[in-house]
């Protein structure tokens, strides 16, 4: 999503076309605001501006044009069981992840914290769930032999099996978070890598996205 949303900022604000395997997305450093900072360093050949500047013009594309308000967002860290308890104590009505496949890919084993010291199941869920989607042996021994979960999507992608996989684990992690819930709360989560950007998103995921519009059009 974000991804694909930078290649086309890039593309309107200096009509260049860049790949997506261009698109460099890092962990934003904690003195500052929101989840994943974009690169901008490569872009600035096509701006001829200095990288503060392309920036600036690329976050504000992005700001008017992204369909979320991403400003207002919460992190809850590894901690996605308890967030979700607390959230359900306060009265929240519902929450939409938007994580990383290396932390959420362990929820669709109904992990729910996410930290390596309590549970690391990457490339076993990655490859039981390629083989539910009809991916052979020899693909689900590369998954289980890859370093990174970037390089698991990279091998489901060449076995050609990365959508019916991401299927299988977007339905498990749809089941486990309302597990979690009792369904007392509405619940989804939008799945992304850095290399593909935008993966894949459960089944309830769509619904709140349209009630975090209406909300936010409202309070505008």
């Amino acid at each position: 999503m974000l991804t694909s949303k930078v290649i086309e900022a890039v593309k309107q604000c200096y009509g260049a076309d860049v790949e997506a395997g261009n698109i460099q997305l890092q962990a934003t450093r904690k003195e500052f605001a929101g989840d994943l900072t974009v690169v901008v360093f490569p872009f600035t050949r096509f701006s001829k501006k200095s990288p503060e500047e392309t920036a600036k013009q690329l976050g504000d594309y992005l700001r008017e044009h992204m369909d979320l308000p991403y400003e207002k967002n919460i992190k809850c860290s590894n901690y996605v069981g308890e967030t979700i308890d607390m959230a359900i104590d306060m009265g929240v009505k519902g929450i939409l992840f938007i994580a990383h496949i290396g932390k959420f890919v362990k929820v669709a084993a109904g992990i729910m914290n996410t930290h390596s010291h309590s549970a690391d199941a990457r490339m076993e869920v990655l490859a039981s769930n390629a083989i539910r989607a009809g991916a052979s042996l020899e693909c689900a021994k590369e998954i289980l032999n890859a370093s990174t979960t970037d390089e698991a999507i990279d091998i489901l992608e060449k076995y050609q099996i990365l959508q019916k996989t991401m299927k299988e684990i977007l339905d498990r992690i749809q089941f486990y978070l309302n597990h979690r819930s009792y369904e007392q709360i509405l619940l989804g989560a939008v799945i992304f890598n850095n290399t593909y950007g935008y993966l894949g998103q459960t089944a309830d995921a769509e619904k709140l996205i349209k009630l975090i519009n209406a909300q936010n059009d409202e309070a505008q």
